[in-house]
């Protein structure tokens, strides 16, 4: 993806055809060459591509036919352009594709409608799987504008990112769908489907829209209302107006992960989104409010601002379990969700950060980061609740003013971690930056150990894990301590510090603190209290 273009637009015709389990697609790009280039690399996988057309944007000469070539062992088309060109350009492409039974890419699900079997097929193209529908830049950080179409059998429903823009009869029983451009967004985002669909509007808010398969309408009602509440959290919140005019909740009998954020068209699994009156449980609708809170989350982190190289999934997965939580949490206090949130996040978490063969939250080299079993606690709860902390530690105030910032200075465009950090220590004046390189860097966590000699109190630090270990890491960790003088009384606010790794002094306010050097594995504080009761908290 070194290439020096820059995709501006993608114009994307898709035909399913239902009966035969194929597509025909047309895809127009429109880019810009900022060095001259006698080559195009696109990202492609299982389609037959029938032709190019290159057509510079600075010229009155006819499109130009060129040659390439598809490599299916690297998932590359590689366009021979006629001569090298530079600036604005369009390159159109026409080809085929499968409707696939893999749950990714542009696949089919096995429905019952009407007492028959019949087929509805939708999109699923995290994380690199938009090439399995049209020949694309397919990069979170290649963001572009996407122009949809779809020809689709009369009597079925086309769905995508955003609304309707017009509908065309064709003479063959068929329907040209044309949908509104997207905002600027990645290829992991754009989805498209197709299917007897019902749509269910919510008369409160109509941008939020439900989609499912007919005679299911009533048990999208649930979700529905969570989904228009969800949202106007989220406006308020962030302090974003969501950018798109509609939002629609899609149910898919089959789907391989339990929902995803497509910009304006969440998927989700059906267990996860239907509700059906006095058979779910409680538990099951805490688990639905969860994932929508968790997908609407994401529309600001990674719709909006996107990672710009998939080692930075945290940055969307980790706010958005940690907000899915909280959204929860505001509208149902008593449903106490952020005890489930310690129990189903940081304690698995912490038993998956305690092995040897662990990593980090922000994930090191590679340009693809697949969600596993294995990965999924330690970028998904681990950093949810790394997030956690962190707001406890600069203050709720200072935690949504430094989001608020991040999410403005990078929208419709790409992030780093350091970005995130940034904006927050801005908001804050508190060294986010220093403490966070050490908590989403590095793997493991640490146990902290606490002795106190009088008036005097030793903290060190060591990496936990399950088996011995003899690692050398330390983390920068805050902690709180309140003193009570001899009257039982508290001071009005607690000191807090922050152990810095090595020889280097403890940060600390507004006692004095020393600090020896560190042992192997440990870095330790020392700091004298002048009171005799200490009550001390820690992340």
């Amino acid at each position: 993806m070194n290439q020096p273009i820059t995709p501006e637009a993608y114009t994307l015709t898709i035909a399913p055809d239902l009966d035969r389990f194929v597509f025909t697609g047309e895809v127009t790009l429109s880019a810009t060459a900022h060095d001259a280039v006698s080559t195009i690399s696109l990202d492609c996988a299982e389609l037959a591509v029938w032709n190019c057309r290159l057509q510079p944007e600075n010229t009155e000469a006819p499109a130009m036919d060129c040659p390439f070539s598809v490599d299916p062992a690297k998932e590359a088309l590689t366009v021979q352009l006629p001569q090298a060109i530079s600036g604005p350009f369009t390159l159109t492409m026409e080809y085929m594709g499968k409707i696939n039974d893999r749950m990714a890419g542009f696949y089919r699900s096995r429905i019952q409608v009407d007492g028959g079997p019949s087929h509805m097929a939708v999109t699923q193209f995290q994380e690199s799987d938009a090439r399995r529908a049209f020949p694309c830049f397919d990069h979170p950080a290649k963001k572009a504008v996407f122009n949809v179409s779809m020809i689709v059998p009369q009597g079925l429903t086309a769905i995508a990112n955003t609304a309707v823009k017009s509908v065309h009869e064709k003479d063959d029983g068929r329907q040209r769908v044309e949908f509104e451009p997207t905002p600027k967004m990645s290829t992991y985002l754009l989805f498209f489907g197709v299917g007897p669909f019902e749509i269910h509007t919510d008369d409160v808010d109509p941008r939020v829209r439900a989609v499912c398969l007919p005679g299911m309408g009533k048990q999208t009602d649930f979700g529905r209302v969570f989904g228009r509440k969800a949202l106007a959290y989220g406006e308020d919140y962030y302090a974003i107006a969501y950018p798109l005019s509609k939002m629609d909740l899609i149910a898919v009998p089959d789907f391989a992960f339990g929902a995803m954020e497509n910009w304006g068209a969440i998927t989700f699994r059906e267990n996860l989104l239907l509700h059906v009156a006095g058979v779910t449980s409680r538990e099951g609708e805490s688990r639905i409010c969860e994932v929508i809170a968790h997908e609407i989350t994401h529309q600001w982190f990674g719709n909006l601002v996107t990672p710009e190289d998939w080692k930075y999934l945290w940055l969307n997965e980790s706010f958005a379990t940690y907000f899915g939580f909280g959204m929860v949490d505001y509208y149902h206090p008593d449903w106490e969700i952020w005890q489930q949130f310690v129990r189903t996040q940081t304690e698995t978490a912490l038993s998956r950060d305690a092995l040897h063969e662990t990593f980090a939250i922000e994930m090191p080299g590679g340009a693809q980061v697949a969600i596993t079993t294995s990965t999924a606690p330690i970028i998904y709860s681990k950093g949810g609740s790394v997030l956690r902390q962190l707001e406890a530690w600069i203050g709720p105030e200072h935690f949504k003013a430094g989001l608020r910032r991040y999410l403005t200075a990078y929208a419709f465009d790409c992030a780093a971690s350091h970005h995130l950090w940034e904006a927050l220590a801005e908001a804050s004046g508190m060294p986010v930056s220093e403490l966070m390189q050490n908590w989403v860097t590095q793997p493991g966590f640490p146990v902290l150990s606490v002795r106190r000699n009088a008036d005097q109190l030793t903290v060190s630090q060591r990496l936990f894990s399950f088996l011995p270990n003899d690692s050398a890491q330390v983390w920068m960790v805050p902690l709180t301590v309140t003193t009570y003088g001899p009257d039982g009384r508290r001071p009005p606010k607690p000191g807090s510090w922050i152990g810095k790794p090595s020889t280097s002094p403890c940060h600390r306010a507004p006692w004095p603190i020393s600090s020896i050097p560190n042992k192997p594995g440990s870095t330790t504080c020392v700091t004298t209290i002048p009171t005799t009761s200490i009550a001390w908290g820690s992340w």
